[in-house]
């Protein structure tokens, strides 16, 4: 098992047309690989002025002067990626096939939602209506603790995972 780190820049653009289930603006994204030096410099800048003095912050001016979109956000870091061979077709590993956990920020009790595709029902306990996971079981306890010290909201406030179900 190898790992290869590759920098990576994304950027999202809105558009003037809107998705008509949510009457918001849609996002066109532009990404690919970048060098390493340039992601770094990027980052390690300290402040919007001297970001916009790299190599990516000309690259994204130059960007905005080619597009109609008015820029959303800019994502600049690494990748890392492992070379393994994906699950054979009988292992029935489908993205859709996922454990859904519901979350709430902390501080404005806005909710927030993340999955985990190709569940492995061996690896939780699942409570007596047949579709929720027990969150305090050890497989599921162990992630879900782990998102509370990793991820945050929208708003960037720590969150607090309710509840998992199987998704149907």
């Amino acid at each position: 098992m190898a790992v290869t780190k590759a920098g990576k820049i994304s950027i999202g653009l809105y558009m003037s047309d809107t998705n008509p289930k949510t009457k918001t603006n849609k996002v066109a994204t532009v990404a690919f690989r970048a060098t390493s030096a340039s992601v770094d410099a990027y980052n390690g800048a300290a402040d919007a002025t001297a970001r916009a003095a790299t190599a990516i912050g000309n690259l994204l001016d130059a960007l905005e002067n080619l597009t109609l979109g008015v820029l959303k956000n800019i994502t600049v870091g690494y990748v890392y990626e492992e070379n393994i061979a994906p699950p054979a077709a009988d292992t029935f590993a489908f993205e859709f096939d996922k454990f859904l956990i519901s979350l709430r920020d902390d501080v404005n009790n806005s909710a927030v939602k993340t999955s985990i595709p190709a569940r492995n029902d061996s690896a939780i306990v699942i409570e007596s209506d047949g579709t929720t996971v027990d969150i305090t079981a050890p497989d599921m306890s162990t992630y879900v603790n782990l998102l509370h010290t990793v991820m945050l909201s929208e708003d960037a406030n720590a969150v607090t995972a309710l509840r998992a179900v199987i998704s149907s």
